[in-house]
């Protein structure tokens, strides 16, 4: 049986580092981008989530795409 995949919605948070702790941990902070366009190319998600990073107050340290869907069979 063949499976598809109607893809919702997408969103993208990017996680940046702002300070290290008193232990010398990492403090990480994420911010949601939702409302994405469900068919855009991941390379250009990519390019954004890096530019708001400059808005942002810290160090990239990763950007993570979610993709929210209906699975039909």
């Amino acid at each position: 049986m063949a499976v598809k995949n109607f893809r919702k919605s997408s969103a993208i948070s990017v996680f940046y580092k702002v300070g290290e702790d008193e232990n010398g941990k990492d403090i990480v902070k994420s911010q949601k981008f939702s409302k994405i366009k469900k068919d855009a190319p991941d390379e250009a998600l990519y390019e954004i989530g890096s530019a708001m990073t400059s808005l942002l107050e810290g160090e990239i340290q990763k950007i993570v795409k979610e993709d929210k869907g209906e699975l039909v069979g």
